[in-house]
């Protein structure tokens, strides 16, 4: 069996806006980011694999506590579907065939060198 490659885009953030209302209200999801949505659209219309990555699958809320992870999958999955236009694979674990990672809070690493790209470091090994 051949896996396929995918894309893991973040969901507050990067995708939706994130803003405080998922905080008060875990059923809550921000507006599309249009520019993003464009890149998934443009990525799914090219026949590539491109999966939510979210830390809302891991079961916490910051003020409800647990929140079982069906409840954000379909929370997510409705709001794909409606700025979208299809369901997307919404998840919390990458794996060997993760290609690519966008994340408002991510930083790009230089494989095997541990260098930061794009910021100069002052860190002396």
């Amino acid at each position: 069996m051949t896996e396929r490659r995918w894309i893991g885009v973040d969901f507050d953030g990067t995708l939706a806006i994130w803003g405080c209302a998922w905080v008060k209200d875990y059923h809550a999801t921000g507006a599309p980011i249009p520019r993003m949505v464009a890149r998934v659209k443009k990525w799914l219309a090219e026949g590539e694999d491109v999966r939510i990555f979210t830390a809302r699958m891991d079961g916490y809320h910051p003020t409800a506590g647990h929140v079982p992870a069906h409840v954000s999958r379909q929370i997510i999955e409705e709001w794909c579907l409606k700025h979208i236009g299809q369901v997307l694979p919404v998840t919390n674990r990458k794996d060997y065939f993760c290609k690519a990672l966008y994340d408002d809070r991510a930083h790009r690493v230089e494989q095997d060198t541990g260098r930061l790209i794009g910021e100069e470091e002052t860190i002396n090994v």
